[in-house]
């Protein structure tokens, strides 16, 4: 049930257990190398160690773990504008917020000046917020994921590989592509 609720994919609900990825990890590599899948075994150990028995049942206790796909965020963000039932700035704080956050295949979508911002903006709470443990997973090198995000700010791409290489122990995944049948 915490797996459902911090957003984990049906695919991932039993993802092994990985505690060594809880205090955050930049996991990049090739397609279907495993990085999501270890991503959901970190949420899988996090809601793990936030589970207690109080009178014969089990309770959630703390803030909650949330997984996320980038472009599927940033199109969240999107559909609140000229919404009366949600805004963004409450979608916004669901995950910057959360006890930790898992944003799937960061660089992937169509990447705008504005996709940049609210990232920075998420990156940069999480960073200042004692450095909540924070995971994404990207086919990018950080170095070519900071290159590739498009600013009217000529500074973000410095800002934003100080910030999460500073929230996020890199991590390569090699190897051939999992999901292929016969690699």
């Amino acid at each position: 049930m915490a797996m459902e609720r911090a957003g984990v994919p049906k695919t991932f609900m039993n993802a092994r257990p990985a505690p060594r990825l809880m205090a955050g990890g930049y996991l990049y590599g090739t397609v279907g190398t495993g990085k999501t899948l270890a991503a959901c075994g970190a949420i899988r150990a996090y809601v793990e160690r936030h589970i207690v028995e109080v009178e014969g049942e089990e309770v959630y206790w703390g803030k909650r773990a949330m997984f996320v796909n980038a472009p599927e965020w940033f199109s969240m963000l999107r559909e609140t504008m000229g919404s009366r039932n949600a805004s963004e700035m409450e979608l916004f704080r669901r995950y910057a917020n959360c006890g930790l956050l898992v944003l799937d295949d960061l660089g992937t979508g169509k990447l705008t000046d504005w996709t940049t911002d609210r990232l920075y903006m998420l990156i940069n709470k999480r960073w200042s917020n004692e450095q909540m443990p924070t995971i994404i997973t990207s086919n990018c090198d950080l170095d070519e994921l900071c290159r590739i995000m498009p600013s009217s700010d000529p500074h973000m791409s410095e800002k934003m590989h100080s910030r999460i290489g500073g929230l996020c122990k890199p991590y390569k995944f090699e190897g051939p592509d999992m999901r292929v049948a016969g690699s």
